[in-house]
């Protein structure tokens, strides 16, 4: 209720002009920086005209709790606000009790006879207060709305306090990722959030100071980069903001100070501030000292002169009308889902749910289909639509813009639609127009009070050429959500002629001019200083090693690692700040070799130190069975840019350098087996976290995951592709199949378990082949199993059975059956059969296939033992 009631307020007093123009704080559009901008503006024309400004700031202790009620009411009274409002405002602050709860204790109901309730708005023209005949004091660093002054305005000692207070943040944010597992992308959130806050308040006003004072804050960055990144302190800055994603300061300060800068040249020219922008545009004179707006639009000039989007275009900011409650959207808009993940029941619904409103449409209405298309966002846009009305259909498309969005597309296409109706000659045969979007957004924006961030020019077009087809001419405008790509033929359509009109978008050679929303300049500002950011790492002289690996600056970073640990090896590898080479630079007094005697660096410690030889073949092993490459370098380990040269992802790459740097410290094995003239290697990682996506995660199993593959040499033609395959697919399904059934899934849920086969020389056999040898490496990696997982495969071949068939056998064109069992109990877990055999032979195959699964367990089972007895024998283990 008291939100209704200051909305009401608000509302009136905006309406009735009652606030003083130059009010900023509790208003809408307007805000304390705009203050503060109007007074540095006009201490700094001063300075440039040598003139002193005197200021007197006033605080008044205790505004709230000290207002004087009666006066209140009746100043309320006095500007207009009576009636019902009025009683409910005195009912509201009359008869008030207030007490003190500490630890459970409570205190006694205490009546307050003045102030108001906290957490409520007061209104800044109703503060009612007697300033006595007090001395005023003079302060060489007055600080007025969070910002510190000073008398030359370098802002000097504002930087200070920011550097302080910034400092301090540094233990909140050590504290919060010493709590636990907190990922690294969080960490940087939170730094944006307590510390990034700090550094960004007002920033469009004292970055004017002096640069020795705003280098202050850089260490404050570097510090607070560090502890998310895991890198050491003494890290370049560079390597640090290139490495997090995160904008060095100062082109933060002036991405933000140029939306600050078009914000307010969206004013009315009623308020103070756009005045003074305005003088300061026609200024003639060169000033001796910079100003913060003088700063701003020049910094607003180089975004015009890289992106050709200026200020001067932007929409302006429409007066304060109130707040309206946005109303709620229809439930099908919610259970019918987006485009990108709707199902085929979802869609169908959808379909019928359309039909059925246009079966109910009556001859005197249009009915039309609106979509916008955007071939980047922003980017080269059109509209389309298509109009449905006495048996006729008209398409109608328009090219928007080079630079425009979806939304102003989607606008566009029903403002097409309203013009067409508002040109027809007989409108009388009209009662109703229906238009059919696709945007929730266009809808909400036009029938649902959602709030306007972007396009309001175009938006309250619309809403005007409404209002006036509903006043001359009193048809209804009705608009209604379709489910885009749900095959609606009308919407169809309109797609169809919205993607032709934004093609035909990229040809246009002079546009007309399109206002500029909030979200141009935005990113017109985030290109400009990620150019600059770009030039600044291009040229800069430190960070150069990693530089190597990542070259193209981004602020969005990826955090691909397997876990906290290998993340801070990983990310200190890359820049070259971790190994004793870089730690004697530091500290003279640390040796600069490695134990084995050479000098310790980077490219020693990955490629060359034998004290992690046994590591790096597993390495090698591993990247050969993700590249069929032998060869690595610190490029393919240590690269982050894509390498068009590898065919491996970056995330796989982490999990196997993750695999060398903690010497695989998570369980894992390895087998190596030949059935008959078949060779193949398997590979066991695991239980591990889930990698990827989380939705893979089961919670209440481990999941097994398989992968499949055949070198290109395992043949006797040379195989194009390892595996991707149509037969390396559906093997690995089997294989997954197969010890989905065999392992103990239950005992790691939310865990993964991954299992890695190559076939190194086939000659048939080889999912059976791949099943012993990944039993083995299951046993090796220590996972629990049922049983062993035994397979082999068995023919029907003159009139015969037999088992274990090679390449010719296979060849022959006679059945193949596969069989894959865990012997104790007989439970078969695989069977294949890949050919036609009469019921009168498939006991006796399946009979012999099954003899030779105990078979092949014989000798796995005697295998086993000679391992665990050998290891035992070496490590001294008592039998």
């Amino acid at each position: 209720m008291e939100r209704i009631i200051t909305t009401r307020v608000e509302c009136y007093v905006e309406s009735e002009n009652i606030l003083d123009i130059e009010q900023e704080g509790f208003r809408h559009f307007r805000s304390t920086t705009n203050a503060l901008l109007n007074l540095t503006q006009s201490i700094l024309d001063g300075f440039n005209l040598d003139n002193f400004t005197l200021a007197v700031l006033i605080d008044f202790e205790k505004a709230y709790d000290s207002v004087w009620r009666e006066g209140l009411l009746v100043k309320l009274h006095q500007y207009g606000i009576k009636g019902k409002i009025w009683k409910w405002i005195q009912a509201f602050l009359n008869e008030r009790y207030s007490r003190c709860i500490v630890n459970k204790h409570e205190g006694q109901w205490c009546r307050t006879e003045t102030g108001l309730p906290q957490g409520n708005k007061k209104h800044p023209g109703t503060v009612h207060l007697v300033l006595g005949n007090q001395p005023i004091k003079y302060n060489p660093n007055p600080k007025l709305l969070g910002v510190t002054l000073d008398e030359k305005l370098t802002f000097s000692e504002h930087i200070n306090i920011i550097e302080k207070k910034a400092g301090k943040s540094l233990g909140i944010l050590r504290e919060i990722k010493g709590i636990g597992n907190i990922k690294t992308k969080f960490l940087i959130q939170v730094y944006n959030s307590i510390i990034g806050s700090i550094f960004l308040y007002a920033s469009c006003i004292w970055q004017t100071g002096k640069e020795e004072h705003l280098k202050k804050l850089n260490a404050i960055q570097r510090k607070g980069l560090s502890i998310c990144l895991g890198v050491s302190a003494t890290a370049s800055l560079e390597v640090l903001q290139v490495m997090a994603g995160v904008l060095p300061l100062d082109l933060r300060r002036e991405e933000m100070a140029i939306r600050d800068i078009a914000r307010l040249n969206s004013y009315s020219t009623k308020i103070p501030i756009r005045n003074k922008i305005d003088e300061w545009k026609n200024k003639e004179t060169v000033d001796k000292f910079i100003s913060p707006l003088g700063l701003m639009l020049q910094q607003a000039k180089n975004m015009k002169e890289e992106t050709d989007i200026s200020i001067d275009d932007i929409e302006p900011e429409y007066q304060f009308q109130g707040l309206q409650a946005s109303k709620s959207p229809p439930e099908y808009w919610r259970t019918l889902g987006s485009s990108k993940n709707r199902t085929k029941e979802q869609e169908i619904t959808g379909k019928n749910l359309i039909l059925n409103k246009l079966n109910t449409v009556s001859p005197s209405t249009v009915v039309a289909f609106t979509d916008g298309s955007c071939q980047s966002n922003p980017g080269p846009c059109g509209a389309g639509a298509i109009v449905i009305f006495n048996n006729k259909e008209i398409e109608l498309k328009q090219p928007v813009s080079k630079r425009g969005s979806i939304l102003l597309a989607e606008l566009v296409a029903i403002k097409l639609v309203l013009d067409y109706v508002s040109r027809i000659e007989n409108k009388t045969l009209i009662e109703e127009v229906k238009i059919f979007s696709d945007s929730q957004t266009a809808i909400g924006i036009l029938t649902l009070n959602w709030k306007i961030e972007n396009n309001r020019s175009t938006s309250h077009e619309i809403i005007s050429l409404i209002k006036c087809i509903q006043k001359h001419h009193g048809i209804r405008i009705n608009f209604d959500w379709t489910p885009g790509h749900a095959d609606v033929r009308g919407n169809e359509i309109a797609d169809k002629l919205a993607k032709e009109a934004a093609k035909e978008a990229n040809q246009i050679q002079k546009e007309a001019h399109i206002t500029v929303t909030k979200q141009d300049i935005k990113t017109a500002a985030r290109i400009l200083v990620n150019k600059k950011w770009q030039h600044r790492w291009d040229n800069s002289d430190t960070g150069r090693f990693y530089y190597n690996f990542h070259q193209t600056v981004s602020n969005k970073s990826t955090f691909n690692y397997p876990d906290h640990k290998t993340a801070k090896i990983i990310r200190n590898l890359r820049s070259g700040y971790y190994l004793k080479n870089y730690q004697n630079k530091i500290n003279q007094n640390i040796d600069p070799k490695c134990e084995c005697g050479q000098l310790e660096t980077v490219e020693h410690y990955l490629l060359f130190c034998e004290n992690y030889e046994e590591a790096r073949q597993k390495l090698i092993h591993e990247i050969y069975f993700n590249t069929g490459s032998l060869h690595i370098d610190l490029e393919l380990l240590l690269s982050i840019e894509k390498n068009d040269n590898v065919s491996v992802s970056n995330e796989t790459l982490m999990r196997l350098l993750g695999d060398f740097i903690c010497v695989f410290k998570q369980a894992d094995g390895s087998a190596y087996i030949e059935q008959g003239n078949t060779k193949v290697l398997a590979t066991v990682y695991g239980p591990h976290e889930i990698r990827g996506s989380r939705a893979k995660l089961l919670l209440d199993r481990v999941l097994v995951n398989c992968q499949y593959s055949m070198a290109t040499f395992s043949t006797g033609e040379r195989k194009r592709r390892p595996r991707g395959d149509r037969k390396s697919q559906e093997m690995t399904m089997h294989l997954k199949q197969t010890f989905d059934a065999a392992i103990m899934t239950n005992l790691y849920p939310r865990s993964q378990i991954d299992i890695f086969v190559e076939v190194l020389q086939s000659d048939g056999g080889n999912y059976c082949a791949s099943v012993n040898g990944a039993t083995l490496a299951l046993i090796d990696a220590g996972i629990p199993m049922k049983d062993f997982v035994c397979a082999c495969s068995a023919s029907f071949v003159n009139d015969n059975p037999i088992a274990d068939i090679n390449y010719l056998e296979e060849s022959s064109g006679g059945p193949e059956l596969i069989v894959a069992t865990l012997p104790k109990s007989d439970q078969i877990v695989f069977l294949e059969q890949n050919s036609r055999l009469h019921e009168d032979n498939l006991s006796k195959v399946i009979d012999l296939a099954v003899k030779s699964c105990k078979d092949v367990y014989t000798v796995l089972d005697q295998t086993v033992r000679d391992h665990v007895s050998e290891l035992s024998n070496s490590h001294g283990w008592d039998h």
